[in-house]
């Protein structure tokens, strides 16, 4: 089974929807690095490193993870690269 492809707005309801918040970055500013800047599945995989709320109503929500932790990750990893 193939995956939906979704537009940066879908993209970004959905970072929102998993508890990803935009308290450092505002939403535009979010779309326009996914669109120009990096792949947003690389992107998401950072988010692995942060724990989830493990029960409730927002059981599988992410504990205070902004979504420009994840930008901030995905450019070190990239300079990273650049030097190795």
């Amino acid at each position: 089974m193939s995956k939906q492809i979704l537009t940066t707005s879908q993209l970004i309801s959905h970072l929102k929807n998993k508890g990803i918040t935009f308290k450092y970055i505002s939403e535009a500013e979010a779309a326009d690095f996914l669109d120009n800047h990096t792949y947003f599945f690389k992107l998401y995989s950072y988010r692995a490193n942060y724990q989830k709320i493990k029960s409730g109503e927002n059981r599988g929500r992410y504990i205070s993870l902004d979504f420009s932790y994840l930008k901030e990750l995905s450019i070190i990893d990239y300079h990273l690269r650049i030097l190795i």
